[in-house]
């Protein structure tokens, strides 16, 4: 009776410890997946970033582009009307 009851002590420790074991490796196996998941949107948020500089740059000289004809043309059209200031003031002498 007494090997009996060793026997059934020892296979209930087995098999806890099979389980753990197996709680172990599904533990592992689920890490190893989190972080091979967490590296590919790393590399998503890498690629991200790197084109959102590219255009950035781009954006940055299409507005110094902008910004440089906005003061050609605003220049431009200080001149005309400089100019046609001058030209219907001719008669008076006033310039100003």
């Amino acid at each position: 009776m007494l090997k009996a009851e060793k026997s059934s002590d020892s296979t209930p420790r087995s098999l806890e410890k099979e389980l753990s074991e197996s709680n172990n490796k599904k533990s592992i196996f689920e890490m190893e997946k989190t972080i091979f998941t967490l590296k590919r949107i790393i590399e998503k948020l890498q690629t991200e970033n790197k084109r959102l500089k590219f255009n950035s740059k781009k954006t940055h000289l299409l507005v110094n582009k902008v910004n440089c004809t906005i003061l050609s043309l605003t220049l431009y059209y200080s001149f005309f009307f400089l100019i046609l200031y001058m030209l219907l003031n001719i008669g008076e002498n006033k310039y100003y």
